[in-house]
C-alpha cells in the first residue's frame, strides 16, 4: 500500500493510458490514512451524486456527442463540485484529485471542438474518477 500521498492527477495522467492506468493504480492502493485525507467529510451519497453527474458528461465526450452538449456537461458538473464543496458536502481535498479531469477534459472540448480527439482522454479521466469512487466507498462516511 502506497504511504506516500499521490498528487492531483496533471494533464500527462490523463492524456495517456499507461499513465492514467498507472495512476488508477496509485489511487487504489493508498493506505487508509492517506486515502482519508485525501476523502475528509466526504460521504458515499454525496461522492456517488457527484460522480453520477461527472461520468455522465465524461461518456458524452466519449461518445463523441455534440461539442456544445459535452461543454455543458462538463462546466455543469464544474459548477455542482464547487457548489458541494462550497456546501460542505464535498472535502475540497477530493475535489482536487477530481477537478483538473473536467478541467482538462473541459479544454480539449473547447479547443477542438472535435470530441474525436478527446474520447481517449475522457475515457482515461474516467478511470482515475472511478478509482476515487473505490476510495470513497471503501473510506468514506456513510
Amino acid at each position: 500500500m502506497s504511504h506516500m500521498p499521490i498528487k492531483p492527477p496533471t494533464q500527462d495522467d490523463i492524456a495517456q493510458s499507461d499513465k492514467a492506468s498507472g495512476y488508477a493504480i496509485n489511487v487504489l492502493t493508498m493506505d487508509e490514512k492517506t486515502a482519508r485525507k485525501v476523502i475528509g467529510h466526504t460521504t458515499k451519497t454525496a461522492y456517488r451524486r457527484i460522480h453520477e453527474i461527472i461520468s455522465s458528461a465524461l461518456d458524452e465526450v466519449e461518445r463523441g456527442r455534440d461539442p456544445s452538449e459535452a461543454l455543458l456537461s462538463l462546466t455543469k458538473s464544474l459548477i455542482l463540485m464547487k457548489y458541494q464543496v462550497a456546501r460542505d458536502i464535498v472535502s475540497l481535498g477530493l475535489v482536487q484529485y477530481i477537478e483538473p479531469i473536467i478541467s482538462y477534459i473541459l479544454n480539449c472540448v473547447k479547443e477542438s471542438k472535435d470530441l474525436g480527439k478527446c474520447r481517449d482522454r475522457a475515457r482515461y479521466g474516467r478511470l482515475i474518477l472511478d478509482a476515487l469512487a473505490v476510495l470513497v466507498y471503501q473510506y468514506g462516511r456513510e
